[in-house]
């Protein structure tokens, strides 16, 4: 029988995501990221050479546990995210962070 609890068990199951609202030049955009750690003020390292190439990333910063975090460029990733004929698409950053370790390994 039908006791509710399969509405349960749907509702559980659901992925909740984080969005994080961007503005640059009048312009927003909504980035879904694994999790939020907060403000933090850090040092921007530029990118080397190897790393440059990769749209929608700025630099490189050492947060207090010691990872390195890579910092976002966001009127870059606006630019992607508005690249396709105003689309609203998903831009994967875990690909970008993966390529990213890939070179730095």
């Amino acid at each position: 029988g039908n006791d509710g609890s399969d509405a349960v068990n749907a509702e559980s199951s659901e992925i909740r995501e984080n969005l994080v609202v961007v503005r640059h030049a009048n312009r927003k955009s909504g980035l879904i990221v694994d999790r939020l750690l907060g403000e933090h003020q850090s040092v921007i390292k530029p990118l080397n050479r190897i790393f440059g190439r990769l749209k929608g990333v700025a630099g490189s910063t050492i947060l207090g546990n010691g990872k390195i975090a890579l910092i976002l460029d966001v009127p870059s990733l606006i630019e992607l995210i508005e690249s396709e004929d105003a689309e609203i698409k998903r831009v994967d950053l875990r690909s970008v962070m993966r390529e990213a370790r890939s070179l730095t390994e």
